[in-house]
Order: structure tokens, then C-alpha cells, then sequence
């Protein structure tokens, strides 16, 4: 399953790709990276892509987070 990830890093970020898709991954400290997913616009293959993230991150925990970004974070506060 974790060969349909296609990792890229951009300096101190970079994305993942998976089906097309991409999610953005930041360098947080020491060689840890934070994959941020989207709360919202939930299909069957975003479920799936989580999964999969979801077991990069439970395969190397020390090297991978997964971050579940909301709408009303990606705002800012008092916007709505």
C-alpha cells in the first residue's frame, strides 16, 4: 500500500502524492515531518489516501505525523 506514495521534498517542506492528489508536508524538528490532510470534501479515495498516510506515520513514527487540518483553523481567528 505504501508504494503508491510518491514523497517529494521542497527544501523544508514538500507534499506527498498519492492518485493525483497532493498533501503538503512541513519539516517540524530533527527530521520530523507533519503531513497535513484536509478535514472537508470527504470521498471514498481521500478515506483511503488517509488510511495509507495514516500507515507511513504508524510505520515511522519517527519520521512522520499526520495533522487533520479544519476549515474554521484554516481561517484565522474571528473569520467566518
Amino acid at each position: 500500500m505504501l508504494d503508491r506514495l510518491k514523497i517529494v521534498h521542497e527544501g523544508r517542506g514538500g507534499y506527498i502524492e498519492i492518485g493525483g492528489h497532493r498533501y503538503v508536508i512541513e519539516h517540524v524538528e530533527g527530521g520530523r515531518f507533519c503531513i497535513h490532510f484536509p478535514s472537508g470534501n470527504r470521498t471514498r479515495a481521500r478515506e483511503v489516501h488517509l488510511i495509507e498516510l495514516q500507515a507511513l506515520c504508524d510505520a515511522e513514527p519517527d519520521s512522520w505525523a499526520l495533522e487533520r487540518r479544519h476549515r474554521s483553523a484554516a481561517r484565522g481567528p474571528g473569520r467566518r
